[in-house]
């Protein structure tokens, strides 16, 4: 059952991003670390800086950090926020404050792992500068589900692991006239070098109604204790 509801899953994502039109490229490189707390509570934290047309322009970077408590091995809720600036020609041209609240569950099988999160995200923007958004303030919510496959390929030792990351994340947004907003489909390899350093390097085919951009995204993941 798990297996059929994954694939339905995946062909409708390929099915949603046929239709973009204009192409471009993006380049994130993102650090991330955990801190583990007492009572199963964990602390999350990423900082992500995006480059356009092969990193000549700067684009965007925002800072985020969750709390989480863990139920179990495989349950948890957390609540976050974030902060994202747009940036063009180097210049600060929209603010975004983004609270979210999330629930992830894992399923663990023999070969590999899924991994669902919902989250649901309050955005409130303010223009930095008018001649790009005319509207200086502005607000809405958007829902995300994201399902994440982490296949072991190779296995070192213990900690020293080589994992295939599959996925896609849907985005929904109600208060648009679409409320279907983008769609990314994530591709590429992960390597654990120990419990507390893992690199990816995941290509993210990131799509909405009218534009197809190839992301290239960097991800160092640290946990602190």
């Amino acid at each position: 059952m798990i297996y059929k509801t994954a694939l339905t899953f995946f062909l409708l994502a390929i099915s949603l991003v046929a239709n973009s039109q204009f192409v471009t490229d993006q380049q994130w490189i993102q650090y991330s670390n955990q801190v583990k707390l007492k009572n199963d509570f964990v602390i999350n934290s990423d900082a992500n800086i995006r480059f356009q047309n092969t990193f000549s322009h700067f684009v965007l970077y925002l800072v985020r950090s969750t709390v989480a408590k863990e139920f179990t091995e495989n349950i948890s809720v957390a609540v976050g926020f974030a902060y994202a600036g747009q940036v063009n020609n180097n210049d600060l041209i929209r603010n975004e404050f983004r609270p979210h609240q999330e629930f992830n569950l894992k399923n663990k099988l023999k070969f590999f792992t899924l991994n669902h999160r919902i989250r649901v995200e309050e955005r409130f923007f303010s223009s930095s500068k008018k001649s790009y958004f005319p509207k200086q303030t502005d607000f809405n919510f958007r829902f995300r589900y994201r399902l994440l496959v982490e296949a072991e390929l190779i296995n070192f030792n213990e900690e020293k692991k080589l994992n295939l990351l599959l996925g896609n994340e849907f985005f929904f947004n109600p208060s648009a006239n679409k409320v279907y907003e983008q769609n990314r489909f994530l591709i590429g390899p992960e390597m654990k070098f120990s419990k507390k350093l893992v690199f990816s390097m995941v290509y993210n085919y990131q799509t909405s109604s009218n534009t197809t951009t190839h992301v290239f995204w960097l991800n160092i993941k640290h946990s602190i204790n």
